[in-house]
């Protein structure tokens, strides 16, 4: 039998206080009586990964008494060894912090500690918790599992997305998978889909499953380390191309961090725009230095997401393109609702809105708009000219 070294710490978490780690499970035995003994609550590692020289286990056993208790120990082991050989792991309630782990004597909290100090095989083991009462009589009171894996960093091997994607019937998706490097317990991977612009979320966060299930997360096999989720794609999503970033939690103490991204281009197979802009609300004359309001209106019978953006073009008097100091001849209209900005009063009620002001040394004469709007394939839906008269 091969002989792993090992130290597990169980620390002593009092009634009423909050979890000093995340992966922290509570193991409740509330039905394991012994006579006048009663297991309260065991907390437990759910995760264990070794990070060095030495690695600390945690767990405690909280129990409801009214006799004197000889001995609480635990023992660790995986299917076909004991992880502490024949160790009996002794679990205290006498307060010693540095020895035992223990925070608060004679509190009916025992801890226990066991440090690993080499790297144990990468799988899943149980804690056994015994009891020894002033007769002798011994009784194995709960049991919790963890999972253990080496001092491997999690790393993603590959990322496999589609690049473009055509609408054919209600079975159309996007089905993406993230392959990592070990059998690690991670917390949670997930994908976000948003239009390249940002303006429009397909995908908030769907979480990838390695379960087999092909129905919903579209998984092949399970547990063979590559996270699968696909997301349904129907003729209301608007043409265009999407950016889809990948979000993992390797540990349930650890932040969210990005692992990569993919985009692709999406046709929904519908030809007939029913979209248009319409009804511009401009003047037609405007004094120079004085504020002007530009407003038009899309309309679309079916989902107003289709539109990218609303802008306008601006030609001289002399038929010269306007081109500002920042070298922009393409100037965007909103419909944010943002009234100190734009001027417009509704966000997403469909008309686009823009103030600007001609300088006093700019010509008078006739300025021509040209208004565009464009889908998110970036196509040209239609145009408007207007003639205004600066004065």
């Amino acid at each position: 039998m091969k002989k792993v070294i090992i130290t597990v710490i169980a620390i002593l978490i009092l009634n009423g206080c909050s979890r000093t780690a995340d992966e922290t499970i509570d193991h409740s035995q509330h039905d394991l009586q012994i006579a006048d003994f009663k297991v309260v609550k065991i907390k437990a590692p759910a995760v264990i990964s070794h990070s060095g020289k030495h690695t600390d286990i945690t767990t405690s056993v909280e129990v409801d008494n009214s006799e004197p208790i000889k001995r609480v120990w635990f023992e660790i082991e995986a299917a076909t060894f004991s992880l502490t050989d024949e160790l009996k792991l002794e679990m205290k309630d006498d307060g010693d912090v540095e020895t035992s782990g223990d925070l608060v004597k004679s509190d009916n909290i025992f801890t226990g500690r066991y440090v690993l100090t080499d790297p144990a095989p990468n799988r899943k083991y149980w804690i056994n918790y015994y009891y020894e009462g002033p007769d002798k009589l011994v009784k194995q009171i709960g049991r919790s599992s963890f999972d253990y894996f080496p001092a491997s960093e999690l790393e993603v091997i590959e990322i496999n997305a589609p690049s473009q994607i055509t609408y054919t019937d209600p079975s159309t998706h996007f089905k993406a998978t993230v392959e990592v490097n070990v059998g690690y317990p991670v917390t949670d991977i997930w994908y976000e889909i948003q239009s390249s612009d940002g303006n429009l979320k397909l995908v908030d966060s769907l979480s990838m499953k390695d379960d087999g299930n092909r129905l919903p997360s579209g998984d092949e096999i399970p547990d063979d380390n590559i996270f699968t989720a696909q997301q349904s794609l129907g003729i209301e999503v608007p043409n265009g191309t999407y950016t889809v970033k990948y979000f993992m939690v390797k540990n349930p103490q650890d932040a969210p961090e990005e692992i990569g991204t993919t985009s692709f281009t999406y046709n929904n197979s519908q030809l007939d725009r029913s979209f248009v802009i319409s009804d511009p609300i401009i003047p037609n004359q405007i004094a120079r230095g004085v504020t002007l309001t530009l407003s038009i209106e899309a309309c679309d019978k079916d989902n107003l997401d289709d539109i990218q953006s609303v802008s306008y073009e601006l030609y001289r008097p002399n038929g010269e393109l306007f081109v500002n100091a920042k070298g922009i001849s393409f100037f965007p209209l909103f419909d944010s609702g943002d009234l100190a900005l734009h001027n417009d009063k509704t966000a997403d009620d469909g008309i686009y809105t823009a103030m600007l002001t001609f300088p006093k040394n700019e010509k008078t004469g006739e300025w021509t708009f040209i208004f565009y709007a464009k889908d998110r394939a970036n196509k040209v839906i239609n145009e408007i000219i207007h003639v205004l008269e600066v004065q």
